[in-house]
C-alpha cells in the first residue's frame, strides 16, 4: 500500500497536469478567437482592383477611383462589394459603363471599422471586389428624371447621367442634392454641367458654409415645390431617391401622395 506522501505527490502531479490541460484548452480558445475571419469566397467574386487614384473631400468623404479588371460589367445604379482585411461593404459605383475605372463616392461613418482600413491604403494598393448587384435603375419609359439624394446618395444618379450623356441621350435630369456642409457636394461641378443640378446645405449659418447663397433646408422638403415651379407632372417625370433613409422614405410619400412612379435605394 502506497504510503501517504506518496499518494499526496501523486495527487499534487495529476492536479498539474489537469491545470495544464486547462491552461492549453483557454489559450487555444483564445487564439481561434483573435484569428482574423476568413470568409469563403463568396459568389460573384470578381477578384482583386488596384487602387489609381484617391481624393479625400473632407475627413469623411472620400472619392476612390479603382483600376477595372477586364470582364467587369455593370448598369448604371448597382453596387460592387468592396473587400479590405477581411472584412466587407457595398458601396454604389458612380463611373459609367465606358469608362475604364470603377469610381466610387464613400463617407466615413463614426466608429466604423471598415472606412479607416480604407482611407490609410495609398495608391497602388490592391482591394477585393465584387461583381456588381442591385436593381436601382433608371426608368426607360420616362424622358424627365427628378433625382433626391443627400451626400454619397448621389453616387447612382451621377453614373445614370454620365451614361446617358455618353450615348447622345437627351433626357432631362434634375438632380436635387442635400447635405449639411457645401464642401460635401462633391459632385457639384459635373452635375451643373450635365444637369439642373440644384444643391442644398442644411445647416447654413455654420462657418464651413461661409459665402453660401443657395438653397437652404432639407432637400426632400423642396421636392413639391420645385415640380410644381418647372411644371413636372406626374405624366412626364419619374422620381428617384437615394441616401438617407428619413430622406428616402419621406420622398417615397411625398411622390407618391402626388401622383408619381419612384424609385429608391436609402442607405441605411
Amino acid at each position: 500500500m502506497a504510503s501517504p506522501l506518496v499518494l499526496l505527490t501523486k495527487r499534487l502531479a495529476r492536479a498539474d497536469r489537469m491545470r495544464r490541460r486547462a491552461v492549453d484548452v483557454r489559450d487555444a480558445e483564445l487564439a481561434r478567437l483573435m484569428r482574423p475571419i476568413r470568409k469563403k469566397p463568396s459568389k460573384g467574386k470578381a477578384g482583386v482592383a488596384r487602387i489609381r487614384e484617391r481624393r479625400l473631400l473632407t475627413e469623411s468623404l472620400l472619392r476612390l477611383k479603382l483600376d477595372r479588371p477586364a470582364g467587369f460589367d455593370f448598369v448604371p445604379g448597382q453596387h460592387l462589394k468592396l473587400e479590405v482585411g477581411g472584412m466587407s461593404r457595398k458601396y454604389t459605383l458612380c463611373s459609367a459603363p465606358h469608362e475604364p475605372w470603377l469610381e466610387l463616392f464613400i463617407e466615413r461613418q463614426p466608429g466604423g471599422a471598415f472606412t479607416p482600413k480604407l482611407l490609410a491604403l495609398p495608391v497602388g494598393a490592391e482591394v477585393g471586389i465584387q461583381s456588381a448587384r442591385g436593381s436601382f435603375a433608371l426608368s426607360s419609359r420616362h424622358r424627365v428624371h427628378v433625382m433626391v439624394a443627400t451626400v454619397t446618395g448621389v453616387a447612382p444618379f451621377v453614373s445614370m447621367i454620365r451614361d446617358a450623356r455618353q450615348r447622345g441621350d437627351d433626357a432631362a435630369f434634375h438632380v436635387l442634392h442635400g447635405a449639411s456642409y457645401r464642401d460635401e457636394l462633391g459632385y457639384a461641378e459635373e452635375l451643373g454641367r450635365t444637369a439642373t443640378y440644384v444643391p442644398t446645405v442644411s445647416r447654413p449659418t455654420e462657418p464651413r458654409n461661409a459665402g453660401w447663397t443657395g438653397a437652404t433646408g432639407r432637400v426632400h422638403e423642396r421636392l413639391a415645390a420645385y415640380l410644381a415651379e418647372h411644371d413636372l407632372g406626374p405624366d412626364r417625370a419619374m422620381i428617384y431617391a437615394c441616401g438617407n433613409p428619413g430622406m428616402v422614405k419621406a420622398v417615397r410619400a411625398e411622390a407618391s401622395r402626388l401622383g408619381y412612379a419612384v424609385r429608391d435605394e436609402d442607405y441605411g
